[in-house]
């Protein structure tokens, strides 16, 4: 048996979930009652101790897990192109991209915008940094997901960024 757990951040995550596990349905059992994540042993051996005392053991069942090292292989990815559009301009469309791919703001590191961007073959984090120099504006865009993933997005955004005005 294993015990998966996912948090989420907002409704269309959640929503993700509730899709996969009604997918797997006839494999997935979602427990009744609750499930306590307890790290000190000596803790745990006091609460289980309390809880016995309080409930049938039968309706009981405690189980010591280890993290699993999780997911396909990450790659990353960067790319860098010229716009012959202002710097404002620029970051507007990217906006504009970012909430096309579904994506959600996770803030910012030093110069760059972080991003998670969804497609239907996984979960893409982009790092965007924008810059200004000799009248181009320059974006980089740097990916890290799965390759399957990091390809859709790519495509999907270098076509947009080419009819958008890139200068070769």
């Amino acid at each position: 048996m294993f015990i998966v757990q996912v948090d989420y951040r907002n409704e269309n995550e959640r929503k993700r979930l509730d899709y996969i596990v009604g997918k797997w349905n006839n494999v997935i059992r979602k427990p009744d009652g609750y499930i306590l994540e307890i790290e000190d042993e000596e803790a745990f051996s006091e609460i289980l101790e309390e809880i016995l005392s309080k409930f049938p053991p039968e309706l009981v069942r405690a189980f010591r897990a280890e993290e699993l090292k999780l997911g396909p292989e990450r790659v990353q990815e960067t790319r860098v192109y010229k716009l012959n559009k202002g710097i404002q301009e620029t970051r507007t469309f990217l906006n504009f991209l970012v909430a096309k791919n579904r994506g959600i703001y996770l803030g910012k590191a030093g110069d760059a915008e972080i991003f998670d961007l969804y497609t239907r073959k996984g979960m893409v984090r982009a790092y965007i940094t924008l810059r200004q120099e000799q009248g181009f504006t320059y974006v980089t865009l740097q990916y890290v997901g799965t390759e399957e993933a990091i390809n859709k997005i790519m495509d999907d955004i270098e076509k947009e960024i080419r009819i958008f005005g890139e200068v070769p």
